[in-house]
């Protein structure tokens, strides 16, 4: 089936499996493709012979063989895609790229077809037809695209030490956190809640190993720090996080008490290696109160 190119954002969520659970815990998490290295590549393809307005185009590493009718563009003007390579070899969707580096080769889009990609992949081939004619050379994987700048992000360290504070927390209590700076991944520990099944045969001993759990000790839980890479900004980064109190026994249960509020925020500007401490205050029983210092 023939497919119009996609957003970059859309695709690439569904690309990396980034959806949203059921219930309130957040939104969706998608990848930024302006906060991808990668290499842009390009190729001036002669189609001003070409019977149709649009062709088909495949973009590949070069790797397994043309399968599917690819991708419909102009047969002419210039073309601005993002391409992310699987790791497994497939042919994946390249989808249009909204990045703002993109480099001038000064290619003929009046006549020709100026195809420009962005991609993660060292190699890059490129298949282009319509109905009646191949402009890529006719065999497969087609002609090679000629690199032309290598992307690279300046990233800082970033280590973020949350604590859970409040008047009403009791001694031995233990939370578990999570949000966007661990991406929302890792399973909910407890059961009753979105269907998911916790590790309710882990003993607090075996929990309190992991970064993901903080038990109050003298009227704090301290979760172990946790350690990011990302891109040097001089603009607020957003994060947000939940904190669930967690009850013992088996089945483990997450509390529906005075902690189970909506989504903390908080942001940070990450234009410099720091550590940052994130105070959770859950004393007013309705809402956290994140600060950062």
């Amino acid at each position: 089936m023939k497919k119009n190119l996609t957003s970059a954002v859309a695709a690439l969520a569904i690309l990396f499996g980034f959806a949203s659970c059921n219930g309130d815990l957040h939104d969706n998490v998608v990848i930024d493709p302006n906060a991808m290295e990668g290499n842009w590549f390009y190729i001036e393809l002669d189609t001003s012979e070409c019977s149709t307005d649009e062709v088909n185009l495949i973009v590949s590493n070069k790797a397994g063989t043309q399968t599917g009718d690819g991708w419909i563009v102009p047969k002419t003007g210039k073309v601005e895609v993002l391409w992310v390579a699987d790791p497994n070899g497939e042919k994946t969707v390249p989808v249009e790229s909204t990045r703002t580096d993109c480099p001038d080769k000064g290619l003929d889009s009046t006549k020709k077809l100026a195809l420009y990609v962005f991609t993660n992949s060292s190699d890059l081939s490129v298949w282009c037809w319509n109905e009646s004619d191949n402009f890529t050379g006719g065999s497969w994987p087609g002609l090679s695209m000629i690199p032309c700048a290598e992307i690279k992000i300046e990233k800082v360290k970033v280590s973020l030490t949350f604590e859970v504070t409040g008047s009403n927390l009791t001694e031995g209590q233990f939370f578990y956190i999570n949000g966007s700076p661990w991406t929302w991944k890792g399973d909910w520990p407890f059961d009753a809640w979105n269907g998911e099944d916790g590790p309710e045969d882990k003993t607090d001993a075996c929990l309190l190993l992991t970064d993901r759990y903080a038990k109050v000790v003298d009227g704090i839980a301290k979760f172990s720090s946790l350690e990011l890479e990302i891109e040097k900004s001089d603009s607020s980064m957003p994060y947000e996080i939940k904190v669930v109190d967690i009850v013992g026994g088996s089945p483990r249960e997450y509390s529906v008490g005075s902690i189970n509020f909506d989504n903390g925020k908080f942001e940070i500007i990450p234009n410099k290696d720091a550590s940052y401490t994130v105070t959770i205050d859950v004393s007013d029983g309705s809402s956290y109160k994140c600060s950062v210092e």
